[in-house]
């Protein structure tokens, strides 16, 4: 019985070394670097966290007040106080909004200093540039030459490098582009956070639900006055 127990676990051994092994690496499972773009000094302790879709109203309404008017204010009145980290976070029935975060991190790839001059570009200009009204007829390949285009054109960027980072990269059928995983990595953060509605903040890891893309650089100074105090 024991001869024939060693001879099985031989054989189960045997055909293990056959069957080739799934490698993983940590590149291929997580990124390289934290996810988020942040504003402010990363031990400021009151820290904001915000989930935005470039096709979404809403997202454009928070994002252009907090860093146009609130942070600039904070930063002169209470510096290394506050920091803001804004995350991509397209919604599956915005289909654009996922083009223009592909292209907005291929400008961060390119030249991380025209990044937010980007974001700020698609949100002012959300209605011309990704809203169903434009995009409709537009081919993928379409939406990322204008996009790339209007990039240059807020900040700088060498479109040229741009567009070869959301490239398809016809390694497989159904390969995407090089942006392709950094959405992926987005889409589970932001779902291992138990987001849903863009915009949605964090003040220091909670959600607040108060908080609304309808506040006022006046109602955001009454709430983080009190934080600060």
């Amino acid at each position: 019985m024991m001869a024939a127990a060693t001879m099985a676990l031989r054989l189960t051994l045997s055909t293990m070394r056959q069957v080739p092994m799934r490698r993983y690496t940590a590149m291929s499972i997580t990124p390289k670097m934290p996810l988020g773009h942040r504003i402010g000094a990363a031990d400021a302790p009151v820290k904001l966290e915000s989930w935005y879709d470039f096709a979404c109203p809403f997202s454009a309404k928070s994002f252009l007040t907090l860093t146009q008017q609130v942070l600039p204010t904070y930063e002169e009145k209470a510096p290394g106080q506050i920091q803001f980290l804004h995350y991509q976070y397209p919604q599956p029935w915005h289909a654009p909004g996922a083009y223009a975060a592909e292209v907005s991190l291929a400008v961060e790839a390119v030249d991380p200093s025209c990044y937010l001059a980007t974001c700020k570009h698609f949100f002012e200009r959300q209605e011309d540039l990704v809203f169903d009204k434009v995009s409709y007829s537009m081919s993928r390949s379409e939406m990322y030459a204008m996009l790339a285009t209007a990039a240059a054109q807020a900040s700088g960027v060498d479109a040229t490098a741009v567009l070869a980072k959301v490239d398809f990269l016809a390694t497989s059928p159904n390969a995407g582009n090089e942006m392709g995983q950094l959405i992926k990595w987005y889409a589970k953060h932001g779902r291992k956070n138990g987001i849903h509605v863009t915009p949605t903040v964090l003040v220091n890891g909670i959600e607040e639900p108060s908080i609304s893309s309808s506040w006022t650089p006046a109602m955001w100074t009454d709430y983080l006055d009190q934080k600060l105090a």
